[in-house]
């Protein structure tokens, strides 16, 4: 797509640039300019859904560096878009995963995470406390926790919509950083930074 111009278009067609993009964008509603770029854009975002699945599988790839290229990549709106599919997906799979493996793997996640079994006894409560208690503190990683809670068949909709709604603020706040991180010296460059590390500490508080 980098050696794609109106002129080198136009002359493939042998017909004007000015006719042809008159046309295309009858045709398209976008100038040659604005589909490229789409173009691109569409193309980076299944890259970084296919991150956001991998993260699901390997549990390596930090969250808050998805959150931030993506930022970095896209207009903000799009970007927030964006990270909170990717991050639907990928918790997803993890949840699938637990769902169809079974209790000897959550058995096994307990032994290597023994502080998760602390709040275990919770589920049996409250469902709602307890998936809160288990997405918003760290007491094992994210997909981890994905899969203990698919392994617990906490109903899907509860568990995705508790989910977002506890990532949302630092998807929110990441991806502004990655989006002014090309201008350290912007106020929304130190605003992200100070919005991120408050909500890393109100996640320790409540730990």
């Amino acid at each position: 797509l980098s050696d794609v111009s109106l002129e080198s278009l136009s002359k493939h067609v042998h017909i004007s640039p000015f006719y042809f993009q008159k046309a295309f964008h009858i045709m398209t509603g976008y100038t040659i300019g604005e589909y490229i770029r789409n173009r691109r854009l569409y193309l980076a975002a299944l890259v970084f859904m296919g991150l956001y699945m991998l993260k699901s599988l390997s549990v390596v790839i930090p969250l808050v560096l998805l959150y931030v290229a993506v930022g970095r990549t896209f207009p903000i709106p799009v970007a927030i878009l964006v990270n909170a599919v990717g991050l639907t997906i990928g918790s997803t799979i993890s949840y699938l995963i637990g769902r169809f493996s079974g209790q000897d793997l959550v058995n096994n996640l307990i032994i290597r995470y023994p502080k998760a079994e602390r709040i275990s006894v919770l589920r049996k409560e409250n469902e709602w406390i307890f998936t809160f208690i288990l997405r918003i503190v760290n007491i094992i990683p994210y997909d981890i926790g994905s899969i203990v809670l698919g392994s617990f068949r906490i109903k899907y909709r509860r568990f995705i919509l508790i989910s977002l709604m506890t990532k949302l603020p630092g998807i929110i706040a990441q991806t502004f950083l990655g989006a002014t991180s090309q201008n350290i010296g912007s106020i929304g460059f130190w605003a992200s930074i100070s919005a991120t590390v408050l909500i890393t500490l109100g996640y320790y508080m409540i730990y």
